[in-house]
């Protein structure tokens, strides 16, 4: 999986490319420390270029988000493909994190 980051002021964007699964969630979890390391704590993870998450990838969402809150921040998921939405709908993840149907409606709710 590939992880961009993008900034704007105080909101941090990370594009996700590629599946969202247990063999490749060290780099998210790279970006998401360096981004609260450097005090930044509203982030998007962008998952358009996501097709599929598994069980890991959910519970690093989760980690990620509870982690984030901890330090009062927020952490919400934009653009998510039918795939996408339908697992995150299925386990109940959209009643943990925000989940926006684009980038932009989460930049709006983030800043």
């Amino acid at each position: 999986m590939e992880v961009s980051r993008t900034q704007q002021g105080p909101v941090a964007t990370l594009g996700l490319k590629g599946p969202l699964v247990e063999e490749d969630l060290g780099a998210l979890d790279r970006h998401v420390e360096e981004c609260t390391t450097h005090g930044i704590l509203r982030i998007i993870l962008d998952i358009a270029g996501v097709p599929f998450i598994d069980s890991a990838g959910l519970e690093k969402i989760q980690e990620i988000v509870s982690r984030v809150s901890l330090r009062g921040g927020h952490v919400c998921i934009a653009s998510p493909n039918d795939v996408c939405r339908d697992i995150v709908a299925a386990t109940r993840m959209d009643s943990f994190v925000l989940v926006f149907p684009n980038r932009e409606s989460a930049f709006r709710s983030l800043s």
